[in-house]
């Protein structure tokens, strides 16, 4: 008899997605002999990443059909 292959293929995608946020202050202060300043710097820095994988599975099943 005639043989029957099925193939299946499953392709799955995951994406993930990352944001990092660092805020850095800075307080600088300067004394003279009749001041006094404070001076204050923030800084913030955002990051973000994406990362995508895709995975493929491909499962090929032969289905013998006897004569």
């Amino acid at each position: 008899g005639l043989d029957k292959t099925t193939t299946t293929t499953i392709t799955t995608t995951t994406t993930t997605t990352t944001t990092t946020t660092t805020t850095t202050t800075t307080t600088t202060t300067t004394t003279t002999t009749t001041t006094t300043t404070t001076t204050t710097t923030t800084t913030t820095t955002t990051t973000t990443t994406t990362t995508t994988t895709t995975t493929t599975t491909t499962t090929t099943t032969n289905t013998n059909k006897p004569s």
